[in-house]
């Protein structure tokens, strides 16, 4: 490697282990949301995204993202998991797709966004 590939793989390294560090630390001190959104994609209408549940572990919170899978079973045209906290189920059908996402987020984030005064 070059001098400055060196660097900047350090440079990613330490930035992706902070970034460990804060997840790991917001994995110990916070409930975590279940929030679902469904996008019609003929329609190109937009639910959500809604809090669905709380759990006091992001691990509980994604066993219940396994427990969705389960339940829409054979019904969905696709499931993707794009990460441990986050899946998106696809339904085509009666002249729809539809789009579901199902993301785990600590109890401090709302994917909302910020609330107006």
């Amino acid at each position: 490697m070059y001098g400055g590939q060196a660097i900047s793989v350090r440079c990613l390294l330490g930035a992706l282990m902070l970034v460990m560090a804060h997840a790991t630390s917001a994995r110990a001190e916070c409930a975590w949301v279940l929030w679902q959104q469904a996008d019609n994609l003929t329609t190109h209408e937009v639910e959500g995204p809604s809090p669905q549940a709380s759990y006091k572990t992001v691990e509980e919170c994604i066993r219940r993202i396994d427990g969705e899978y389960r339940t829409v079973g054979m019904q969905q045209t696709a499931w993707n998991r794009s990460a441990p906290t986050e899946a998106t189920v696809m339904f085509v059908g009666r002249g729809q797709t539809r789009l579901f996402t199902f993301t785990c987020l600590p109890d401090t984030v709302d994917p909302r966004g910020p609330k107006g005064k």
